[in-house]
């Protein structure tokens, strides 16, 4: 949801947006291919828990991580429970925040307006993202002007600490310029 933010303000507010940094997002369209068949049955399967049974909260949101991850690395060593155990004690309502992606309104298709985006742009995206395929990185950097497209080979759709060796120096370099 952040990437598709961040694109809205570099059309809205061009002189505003010195770079972006978009990393796996989407700008959507009809010819880019979907989530994955496991995320799709996860999200859509009934697997929620009872929101207000902290451990099976603790046990659907390692679940989805290894989903998100794409199987790239073993999501307990590098998130581990503890970690999740103390971000779900201090949410009001950790519900929503799992929820919310699906409750928003898209508005106007943001891709055809891709072309008119004047910020430099890079594009990071991990090579097996479950929820946004590889067509969907290329289409962005395809059609912002300019743009670099940094492929993880590692990563899902989350970018962990394992591949901050070459995402920090490539944010580094691209926003250096800016």
């Amino acid at each position: 949801m952040g990437g598709g933010l961040a694109m809205l303000a570099a059309l809205k507010y061009p002189a505003r947006v010195a770079s972006l940094t978009l990393m796996a997002t989407t700008s959507g369209g009809p010819d880019l291919s979907g989530p994955s068949k496991e995320f799709l049955d996860f999200v859509q399967g009934g697997n929620q828990p009872d929101w207000n049974d902290r451990e099976a909260v603790i046990d659907y949101i390692l679940a989805m991580l290894r989903i998100m991850d794409g199987g790239t690395h073993n999501i307990e060593e590098l998130i581990p429970r503890d970690a999740i155990r103390v971000d779900v004690e201090r949410t009001v309502n950790v519900a929503s925040s799992y929820i919310n992606h699906y409750l928003i309104e898209l508005g106007d298709p943001i891709r055809p307006r891709l072309g008119k985006i004047q910020a430099p742009t890079l594009v990071i995206h991990g090579r097996n993202d479950s929820l946004f395929p590889m067509d969907h990185p290329r289409a962005i950097s395809n059609e912002i002007p300019g743009a670099t497209l940094l492929v993880l080979p590692d990563c899902g759709h989350l970018i962990l600490a394992p591949s901050w060796d070459r995402v920090i120096p490539a944010i580094l370099r691209h926003t250096s310029h800016t």
